[in-house]
């Protein structure tokens, strides 16, 4: 998953105010925002829908523990207010949600706990996920700490606003197909360095983690621990850069999980490579098909900004001229079936999100044209050489872009305007790829990342029209 776990971090207001301090004081207007101040700096937030700050605890909580009355309880509010944020209501009215057909096979949803963060429209919290279309929540991130133990990636998120108890509760949310979920642990920037292989290099090292991670996804009410540690022996995707025995030690740490798993009712997933280099270095794919319950295969970002030509983020097939050939979603599922895992336990990876270039020339723009450098960061996602599909249909419905049908092979199509492009996956291709699974006998759909779908349905194809297209098409 190249989206990179950072802590997010919100811009400063461009209004004036002066922070008594450092730390957290409520906004004398609202009881449900606060300022954040440190180092003579500041930064407006809001607390999650339903909660108000509470001066007396510092944090976000229920409104009856916050007991909030507007009136000034800290220093005075800006004189002017800052520019909106929010994108512009929908002009038309989305279109109405379908009946959801049921189905045996899984949509696996991410949900990452920095989106809170992002601004405005894009903000995005654990109530937001529909309950109705996923059917296994991964709660993204927590991390491997300097000790060698998972800790939180974001303890103001995951602890103190309960992200972690409200991702859990949308198990027993009216109407709800949530039947897991699992707390993730790594992601791409986690993956730096040697804390994984050290860990997983030594056995009583992996015994301390083993001690740490049970009573504390037990505590928290997880159903199972998904393991997004990329790579093993290919460390951020470069097998020079691993230590010899990773393959090995990273099957053992599965196998050791899965026993201790096993008394609590505790399941064991892994985010993998889609490369075949990666899979054949880093994964002893028959033992570690032993130990998994599901394989969530990472069949995106094939191609990006980092390449100097544009390419689709998740083709379907190999295409002429491919400099890779096995660079496509067919190739890597079909490697790990031969390579020993089970196809019915195997999740196919789509991206909620497209991978931008900024062309060299406008007036060449198709597959392959030459690109000088990633494409401009959206307006939520922030990101350059990045979109997330709620971006791209507004980029199409309401600022001009040019779609293009994509190919036999991509399958994906791309869009484009003036020197932007970018290569996503449609609803058109969504289907397709339900169908794939529906053939290969795969056990479902995974999604990085549910805060990315139209889940305001601005768009005007109702809420979240990406998983709701997939939950379909898997009936």
């Amino acid at each position: 998953m190249k989206l990179i776990a950072l802590v997010a971090v919100l811009l400063a207001g461009c209004h004036a105010f002066s922070c008594p301090g450092d730390g957290l004081h409520r906004d004398p207007n609202s009881c449900e925002k606060y300022y954040h101040c440190a180092g003579g700096r500041y930064w407006h937030k809001s607390c999650p829908p339903g909660l108000h700050f509470s001066v007396k605890a510092s944090n976000c909580d229920w409104p009856a523990n916050a007991d909030c009355k507007v009136g000034p309880t800290d220093p005075p509010p800006p004189t002017t207010a800052p520019p909106p944020t929010e994108e512009p209501e929908p002009t038309t009215e989305p279109k109405p949600t379908e009946p959801i057909p049921e189905s045996d096979k899984d949509v696996v949803c991410y949900f990452i706990n920095w989106a809170w963060y992002r601004p405005g429209a894009g903000k995005y919290v654990p109530e937001d996920i529909d309950p109705k279309l996923c059917t296994i929540v991964n709660y993204a991130f927590s991390v491997l700490g300097t000790n060698g133990k998972l800790r939180m990636h974001d303890s103001w998120a995951d602890r103190d606003n309960k992200f972690y108890e409200r991702t859990v509760a949308l198990k027993k949310a009216p109407g709800s197909r949530v039947r897991k979920v699992f707390l993730a642990i790594g992601g791409w920037n986690d993956s730096l360095g040697p804390k994984y292989s050290n860990m997983v290099m030594n056995r009583a090292s992996r015994k301390a983690f083993i001690d740490h991670v049970v009573p504390f996804l037990l505590q928290y009410g997880f159903d199972g621990l998904d393991l997004d540690w990329e790579y093993p022996q290919c460390w951020q995707g470069d097998c020079k850069r691993g230590k010899q025995g990773e393959k090995k030690a990273f099957a053992d740490w599965c196998a050791e999980l899965k026993a201790a798993f096993k008394p609590h009712g505790l399941q064991l997933s892994a985010a993998v490579s889609a490369s075949k280099t990666i899979i054949d270095a880093g994964y002893d794919v028959p033992r570690i098909a032993r130990s998994l319950d599901i394989l969530n295969l990472m069949t995106y970002d094939f191609h990006g900004s980092w390449e100097k030509q544009t390419g689709h983020n998740a083709p379907m097939y190999e295409c002429e001229g491919d400099a890779i050939p096995f660079f496509n979603v067919d190739s890597a599922v079909n490697y790990w079936i031969k390579s020993g895992f089970p196809a019915r336990k195997i999740v196919l990876g789509l991206p909620i999100y497209g991978r931008s270039f900024t062309l060299k020339d406008p007036a060449q723009n198709g597959i392959g044209a030459p690109a000088r450098d990633g494409g401009l960061a959206g307006v939520w996602t922030r990101a350059k050489g990045f979109l997330g599909y709620y971006e791209i249909c507004l980029n199409l419905k309401d600022k001009g872009w040019t779609e293009v049908k994509g190919s036999d092979c991509t399958v994906g199509p791309y869009a484009y305007k003036g020197d932007q492009w970018v290569g996503y996956d449609s609803i058109e291709s969504v289907k397709y790829k339900m169908d794939y699974i529906k053939k290969k006998g795969l056990g479902g759909g995974m999604v990085w990342d549910v805060t990315m779908d139209d889940f305001k349905g601005a768009c005007g194809q109702g809420k979240n029209p990406f998983l709701a297209a997939m939950r379909r098409y898997l009936a």
